[in-house]
């Protein structure tokens, strides 16, 4: 599986896929994606669902808990003050 930006992507062995860091299957991670549209979270929707990373004063929400894929940095939960905020 790879990680395109957005969220993991299974493949087939034997596929080419150049410039992406390949990783063994795992299915929790597949659960992970990226929150494109922010402005749609709020406490009442999203709390208790919601993983974020914060870094370089830049927030991304994510729909799983474990590790930005981009950075390696673990994710939090987001609280209702994040949300909030965010």
């Amino acid at each position: 599986m790879y990680w395109d930006g957005e969220k993991y992507i299974p493949f087939i062995c034997g596929e080419n896929k150049a410039g992406f860091h390949i990783e063994q299957l795992d299915e929790d991670k597949l659960k992970l994606i990226k929150i494109t549209r922010p402005d749609t979270l709020n406490a009442e929707n999203a709390s208790g669902k919601v993983w974020y990373d914060k870094t370089n004063n830049k927030v991304e929400f994510f729909t799983h808990y474990g590790v930005n894929p981009e950075n390696g940095k673990a994710l939090k939960a987001a609280t209702k003050y994040i949300l909030d905020k965010y």
